[in-house]
């Protein structure tokens, strides 16, 4: 982007890690891992939305078998233009970008869907079962509202450990969290091997994921490293990246 500012400042997870995935609950976290070439493959959490941390830890505890079961999938703001959206209330995981807008089919799609995911979440957990330190990057809050914020900070205090935790038992070693969350009062919050930053919501005709958003966004994994991806060993394939400027 040519108006990309230089980022000056290290993320507060700045550091060598054998990978970097996104926990969601938003794309943003993902987005922002592709354009700065971390190479971590895809994981579950990616492009699905979420809302509850406790409900990021089930799902996670389960391998997530359990999420967006088709079964439980309601249609979800159905006006909208661009996506083809499932909510599955149990789980408390959004579907935006895996069926059709136009002729879209639940039933016919989501044998494949099913496969598709089933698959992503095995490597996933595969990977970080063999990996010894694993960067999980966490988009708390979709927007900042209480309706995409269900769980208070006091709550998500007592949750982020515990949700580190759960990521540490699923490494071969110690699991960082790396939380972008709209509230000073949590980012304060001193909490073993988590890391809190502060997003923006973006208004107006602001462009998603460009310009300020795009900068705030890099500046949060500014000095993360990732000198060799061990896929290599488990998937056949290796990449390397060190991203110290942003």
């Amino acid at each position: 982007m040519s108006d990309r500012l230089a980022v000056t400042e290290l993320s507060p997870a700045a550091g060598e890690y054998d990978c970097v995935y996104s926990l969601g609950m938003d794309c943003r976290p993902r987005h922002i891992m592709k354009h700065l070439d971390l190479k971590s493959r895809r994981g579950p959490f990616d492009w699905i939305g979420g809302r509850s941390v406790a409900a990021l830890i089930e799902a996670l505890q389960s391998q997530c078998q359990h999420v967006l079961t088709k079964e439980h999938l309601e249609p979800y703001d159905t006006l909208c233009q661009e996506y083809k959206k499932y909510w599955d209330p149990v789980s408390q995981f959004l579907s935006t970008h895996d069926f059709a807008l136009i002729d879209g089919d639940l039933e016919r799609e989501y044998p494949a869907f099913r496969a598709k995911f089933d698959g992503i979440s095995a490597r996933f957990f595969t990977h970080i079962k063999h990996s010894k330190r694993v960067l999980f990057f966490l988009s708390v809050g979709m927007e900042n509202h209480p309706d995409f914020e269900p769980e208070s900070i006091a709550e998500l205090v007592v949750l982020l450990p515990k949700l580190q935790r759960c990521l540490s038992a699923l490494c071969a070693g110690e699991a960082t969290l790396l939380v972008a969350t709209f509230h000073e009062q949590l980012a304060q919050s001193v909490m073993p091997n988590i890391h809190c930053v502060i997003k923006h919501g973006f208004v107006g005709d602001t462009p998603w994921m460009e310009g300020a958003e795009y900068q705030l966004w890099e500046s949060m994994l500014a000095g993360v490293c990732v000198p060799q991806d061990n896929t290599q060993n488990l998937f056949g394939s290796a990449f390397s990246h060190c991203d110290n400027s942003g």
